[in-house]
């Protein structure tokens, strides 16, 4: 599978989906970021439905494979996670979700994407996968890059807010002013007005 190509070609690929499947960690990982980027991502959600629902399907198949093969693999996880919510599997995708919170806990820019899939299905979580994300949440909490990846959630969500702010007070006070001073500059780079 080429994974170096357009969006369009790539989509293209996954529709033909080549049973051929990675046989390196390093294309494995490259497929993988692409099955996210481009059929969980915008492109993908902008096909028609039929094929957005094969090309998911397919990079599930993908993860699936990848998670046999490597069970401590976060990414492969994380996209099982994805492409199943996407494809409506609920209690698969929690189940995965559990898993790469659990394989990736240090892995901070796979936890910026758990905790987008956590905050979408948020009232539905069980409590292993609400213990998973409030650790994800104080990693990100702790760096510049990960609360700029919460900053617009802070700054538009009332009910999200109130929870990082109750992990940011649990944190060393040094954490608690470089959270706040993280979220200020964020949100000035986004244009947003500070809560």
């Amino acid at each position: 599978m080429q994974v170096g190509t357009t969006d369009e070609s790539f989509f293209e690929t996954l529709l033909g989906h080549d049973k051929s499947q990675a046989i390196s960690y390093r294309s494995t990982d490259d497929i993988l970021r692409r099955c996210i980027n481009v059929a969980g991502g915008l492109y993908g959600a902008l096909q028609p439905e039929q094929w957005q629902e094969l090309a998911r399907f397919n990079c599930l198949e993908t993860a699936d494979n990848a998670v046999a093969q490597m069970p401590s693999y976060a990414l492969g996880w994380y996209a099982k996670s994805l492409f199943s919510y996407q494809l409506g599997q609920p209690q698969a995708a929690e189940a995965a979700l559990v898993q790469a919170q659990h394989v990736g806990r240090h892995e901070q820019w796979i936890a910026e994407g758990r905790v987008q899939l956590a905050e979408d299905h948020f009232t539905t979580l069980s409590p292993a996968a609400l213990s998973g994300h409030q650790q994800d949440l104080e990693l990100l909490a702790k760096s510049a890059r990960g609360v700029a990846s919460v900053a617009r959630r802070y700054a538009t969500q009332p009910d999200f807010r109130e929870r990082i702010t109750l992990i940011v007070e649990q944190l060393p006070p040094e954490d608690q002013v470089r959270f706040l001073t993280n979220v200020r500059r964020a949100t000035q780079t986004f244009g947003m007005v500070m809560p």
